[in-house]
C-alpha cells in the first residue's frame, strides 16, 4: 500500500517538473518593427516585382548604298584605209591630223573642222594632190584632207554627236561606203557637229602607212 503511494507521488512530481520546464521556454520575440499576427490571421502574400516586359530589338536599318560615280562613256574609234596614196597626199593627211590632235569638244559645244584646221595653203605646209571637183578628180592644194574629215565624221556618229553640217563628195570615194563621207573645202563646205553628251571629248588622230584613225576619248582618261 505504501509502495503504491510512493509510485503515484513520484509520477505527480515528474509531471510537475516537465510542465514547469515547458512553461519556462521563452517564446520567440519578433524583431523590432515586426509584429506577430494573432493566431488564425491569414498571412498576406508578398507580391513579387513584375519582370520587365522584353523590349523588341529593332535591327539597324541598312545604310543606303553610296551612289556610284557615273560610268564614263567609252572611247570611240574609227578607221579608214589609206590605199595607194602618193607622198603628197600622205603628207597632207599627216599635217591635218596633227592640227586636229588634242582638240577638245566640250559638252554642248559645236565643233568646226575648218575653224580648227585652218586654211589649206602652201604657206601652211600643204601640197598638191588629187581632189574631187564637180565629180572629177583634179589637182589641188590639200588633197587628202577629206579622208581625215570623213574619218572624224564617222567617229562623231559613233559617239552620238549631233551632226550640224556635213557634205558628200560629188563622186564616190574609195575609203568609206557611199553616203558615209564628209567633204570639206575651206570657206565653203565644213564639217560641224555638236557634243550632246555630258562629257568633254579629246580628238586624237593616228596616221600610218595603211590607215587613218580618229579616236574620241572622254577627257580625263
Amino acid at each position: 500500500m505504501n509502495a503504491k503511494r510512493f509510485f503515484f507521488a513520484g509520477c505527480l512530481l515528474l509531471c510537475a517538473v516537465v510542465w514547469g520546464g515547458c512553461q519556462a521556454i521563452p517564446r520567440e520575440t519578433p524583431p523590432p518593427g515586426r509584429e506577430t499576427a494573432p493566431a488564425g490571421t491569414p498571412v498576406p502574400q508578398t507580391a513579387l516585382p513584375a519582370s520587365p516586359r522584353p523590349v523588341p530589338t529593332v535591327p539597324p536599318s541598312p545604310s543606303a548604298d553610296p551612289i556610284p560615280p557615273p560610268t564614263p562613256p567609252p572611247a570611240v574609234r574609227f578607221e579608214t584605209p589609206m590605199g595607194d596614196s602618193a607622198d603628197n597626199r600622205r603628207g597632207n593627211i599627216a599635217l591635218v591630223a596633227q592640227k586636229l590632235t588634242g582638240a577638245v569638244v566640250k559638252p554642248g559645244e559645236t565643233f568646226s573642222f575648218n575653224h580648227t584646221v585652218g586654211a589649206r595653203t602652201v604657206k601652211a605646209g600643204y601640197r598638191e594632190a588629187p581632189i574631187i571637183v564637180d565629180g572629177e578628180k583634179k589637182k589641188g592644194i590639200g588633197g587628202g584632207v577629206c579622208q581625215v574629215s570623213t574619218t572624224l565624221y564617222n567617229a562623231a556618229l559613233e559617239a552620238g554627236f549631233e551632226i550640224v553640217e556635213r557634205h558628200e563628195h560629188t563622186k564616190d570615194v574609195a575609203y568609206v561606203p557611199d553616203g558615209k563621207d564628209a567633204a570639206v573645202s575651206y570657206g565653203s563646205w565644213d564639217l560641224r557637229f555638236r557634243n550632246t553628251t555630258a562629257s568633254a571629248y579629246v580628238i586624237r588622230c593616228e596616221v600610218t602607212q595603211t590607215r587613218v584613225t580618229v579616236v574620241l576619248t572622254p577627257q580625263g582618261e
